[in-house]
């Protein structure tokens, strides 16, 4: 049907249930025919052919417009939307007129489609989203990380500590906070803009190519309230003018790359405690990412002096576990972008510079940051009030389907051979690894629906596996056949299912295993006993590897230095010596030492990156040529320097 079509008339809109009433009322003389028309708006010679022949079949098409597929056929079309979609692979309008013309073509529908194209035209489709309540929708991008990390035992592991917090500390809700960093920048995306219709480019003046992105670090608790957030911004030294015009109690912080380390959140913590003030009678709870910032020894340290409990999210799993990222920051890089856009009319011609963000940032912030959006995310979320079902299964399936759990399914689709009904490699439901067990059954019960009267299908006499109607499996390998149910000819199918005209794609397995590097990280009370033991341990076991890799490149670089003067004579007249006398500033300049060489002196063992901040002198013997202080020596200031180890 022709997308801007309206009907002209109203024949034939009665549904079937007031038809059938209209006709036993009519039946049982309970009401005339003229009586029974106007109660039930049926025409008189409606209900005359039903009643002289009860066979007539319910009218679907009313003039030269007629459907292409029968209601069975696209609400298989609209489920494989649905699962495609619900899986993060979903389809676009393309995908949906190529998978049309491949059913009606598998089915031998008479159809207007494009023979070339090998495409469904466009206003079926535009019809087709109408009909079935669908709606064309730009997706946001999602990592395979995010998708495979929403595991169902992380997230019970994360739910049960998050329990277990409640009932042994009795927190308050007021004392449950959320922290979580966000970036804006000078350069932010531009809204929509009214131009004359057909233009094929609109432009909209910019501050620059590529903006200089500032770290916003906002903590929210379940009660609606925010604390003043924290800014860090891409440079090396902190200048006043920054805030200028900032949200009262507004702090500012500066990193190389403008992002959040382990030094900085240590820093941010100290102004968390100064406006919640925490104490070990009344802790407080804080939820936040699993980013190693957060992790560091020193955080957790303070934060276990201060009653700071850190419950950290399983990593990956802030899009559905985060309060802020769920319904706060998304309205703030709205109002941010509305408020860029603002500043940019009322200064033409200036650009928007790190010294404006804090006066654009804070009516966006008050906008965003309301009572209502910050419970909304605890609620949403299921932080508080404490409710693990947010989760339902629907999160799970993509989960199952990437990772390919269904293997058994994987499997019995590799054993079974194809059916070939004039298109190429047809296969049945069992071929997908993208099928979960509840799709599986709801499969298995359409299944039912299609095995009815033979109609037009003429295909060859073979067996053919019904898509949809695949049991689970057992865990028996020889068992792994006998569950597909077969149908003796395809001539009892009422059509051939979706699933077997246009399969959908399967996982591609390499074969190796890929092998995991590190341990994968989890939910963990990081303020926890066991937890901090397990960060001293690191710690300890990385100072004495760094010690053991320091001197194996200093007696690398000895061993260098002596191959290549054997030769020469170990006295040297004074015209030709020089003495390697160097201030710690300038030590990693000379030839045979690099910057990252940690030497120590052979006479007090003292480090050089101890003693670099006590601008002491260094000198070079040269023989071994080894770095010592010149005040730990006997150099009294002669042409060459021999250490003591080398006499």
């Amino acid at each position: 049907m022709v997308r801007h079509y309206k009907r002209k008339s109203d024949r034939g809109r009665y549904p079937s249930e007031n038809l059938q009433r209209c006709l036993t009322v009519v039946k049982n003389k309970e009401m005339s025919l003229r009586a029974a028309s106007k109660e039930f708006r049926i025409p008189r010679a409606a209900i005359q052919k039903r009643l002289k022949s009860s066979d007539l079949p319910q009218p679907t098409n009313l003039g030269r417009f007629k459907r292409i597929f029968t209601d069975e056929m696209e609400s298989q079309l609209k489920q494989r939307v649905l699962e495609m979609e619900g899986i993060f692979y979903g389809m676009s309008t393309c995908d949906l007129r190529r998978i049309a013309y491949d059913f009606a073509e598998a089915n031998n529908v008479s159809h207007p489609f494009n023979q070339t194209q090998r495409m469904a035209g466009k206003d079926w489709v535009t019809d087709f989203i109408k009909r079935n309540h669908l709606a064309v929708r730009t997706p946001q991008s999602t990592s395979m990380n995010r998708v495979l990390a929403f595991d169902r035992e992380k997230i019970a592991r994360f739910f049960s500590l998050l329990k277990a917090v409640y009932e042994t500390e009795n927190i308050e809700p007021r004392h449950i906070y959320n922290l979580d960093e966000s970036g804006v920048t000078t350069v932010p995306e531009p809204g929509k803009v009214l131009a004359i219709k057909g233009r094929k480019q609109v432009g909209r003046i910019a501050s620059g190519e590529k903006g200089r992105t500032v770290t916003i670090v906002a903590a929210v608790s379940a009660t609606g309230q925010f604390i003043p957030p924290a800014m860090i911004f891409p440079r090396q030294r902190m200048n006043d003018r920054l805030l200028h015009d900032a949200l009262s109690g507004t702090v500012g912080y500066c990193s190389g790359n403008g992002w959040i380390d382990s030094t900085l959140f240590t820093q941010y913590l100290d102004h968390f405690i100064e406006h919640v003030r925490p104490t070990k009678e009344q802790k407080v709870l804080l939820v936040l990412d699993n980013h190693v910032s957060h992790k560091s020894l020193e955080a957790i340290e303070k934060a276990r002096a201060n009653g700071i409990m850190l419950l950290t999210l399983p990593p990956h799993t802030s899009s559905k576990l985060q309060p802020l990222d769920h319904t706060v920051f998304r309205a703030l890089k709205v109002f941010y972008s509305q408020e860029c856009d603002r500043w940019m009319i009322n200064n033409m011609g200036k650009r928007i510079t790190e010294y404006d963000i804090a006066s654009i940032l804070k009516p966006a912030f008050l906008k965003a940051m309301t009572p209502a959006n910050i419970i909304s995310g605890f609620r949403s979320t299921g932080t508080w009030p404490y409710n693990p079902n947010v989760i339902g299964e629907a999160d799970f399936n993509a989960v199952l389907s990437v990772k390919g759990i269904s293997n058994d399914l994987n499997s019995v689709s590799q054993s079974q051979p194809s059916v070939s009904t004039g298109l190429t490699h047809l296969t049945a439901t069992a071929d997908s690894v993208y099928k979960t067990p509840s799709l599986i059954a709801a499969a298995s019960s359409d299944a039912a629906t299609i095995v009815v009267a033979p109609t037009a299908y003429t295909g060859s006499p073979q067996t053919t596996p019904i898509a949809g109607s695949v049991d689970e499996p057992s865990n028996s390998p020889e068992d792994t056949t006998t569950n597909i149910p077969t149908v003796s000819s395809p001539s009892h199918l009422k059509f051939i299912p979706l699933d077997v005209a246009s399969p959908k794609p399967r996982t591609k397995h390499s074969g190796t295993a890929r092998t995991q590097k590190r341990r994968a990280q989890q939910s963990e009370i990081i303020t926890a006993s066991p937890f901090k033991t397990l960060l001293v341990q690191k710690k300890i076991a990385k100072e004495a590897s760094d010690v053991v890799h320091s001197r194996k490149n200093i007696a690398r670089e000895l061993i260098k230095d002596k191959k290549s003067k054997v030769k020469q004579s170990r006295q040297v007249s004074p015209s030709k010596a020089s003495v390697g006398k160097l201030s710690s500033k300038k030590k990693s300049k000379v030839s045979g030492m690099k910057d990252n060489d940690d030497c120590e002196c052979p006479y007090c063992l003292e480090r050089f990156s101890k003693a670099i901040r006590k601008k002491e002198d260094w000198i070079k013997c040269y023989n071994c040529k080894r770095w010592c202080h010149e005040s730990c020596t006997d150099y009294t200031g002669g042409k060459c320097f021999v250490c003591d180890f080398c006499r």
